[in-house]
């Protein structure tokens, strides 16, 4: 038997050849998908900093807008603040009498219990009892008046 270099598929330099250019293509395809990744990466980075200062800007819009609503809530509440007891009736000044607590105790008997006067609902609760008190108070009211005389102003335009 003789030995034939093409029989069998065993021609080293033509395999070569062959593997050569296959690495090559393998190598071109690589390149390819690199560039293309670096250009995806790219775009990414350009649209994360894009959304970045978009949201920068908005968060600073909504910044703005929460300082605006805040100086005009603390701009209304020191005009009410300032308004505060401007709605009392004026009192006609009463001479001190001196007396002494049995006394005025017995002139005042619904004094002696706290409780029972406030639990039937007395109109002027004994002092001191500061909860009854603030049930008593008409916030509605004294914003009618308010808002009656241009003393509050509210900006319709506003969306709250």
């Amino acid at each position: 038997m003789e030995f034939k270099p093409n029989q069998g598929g065993l021609n080293v330099a033509n395999d070569l050849t062959h593997l050569t250019s296959h690495i090559e293509q393998v190598r071109q395809r690589l390149a390819q998908t690199a560039a293309t990744e670096r250009s995806l990466v790219q775009e990414l980075g350009d649209a994360l900093k894009r959304f970045d200062q978009d949201t920068l800007q908005n968060v600073r819009t909504v910044a703005a807008d929460h300082e605006a609503r805040r100086s005009g809530i603390l701009d209304e509440l020191h005009a009410l603040a300032g308004s505060i007891g401007t709605f009392r009736p004026v009192r006609e000044p009463v001479e001190p009498v001196a007396i002494s607590p049995a006394d005025f105790f017995e002139q005042n008997p619904d004094r002696l219990n706290r409780d029972v006067a406030a639990e039937n609902g007395h109109p002027h609760a004994p002092a001191g009892d500061w909860r009854q008190a603030t049930k008593n108070v008409s916030y509605q009211d004294e914003l009618d008046f308010l808002l009656k005389n241009g003393h509050l102003l509210i900006d319709k335009s506003s969306p709250h």
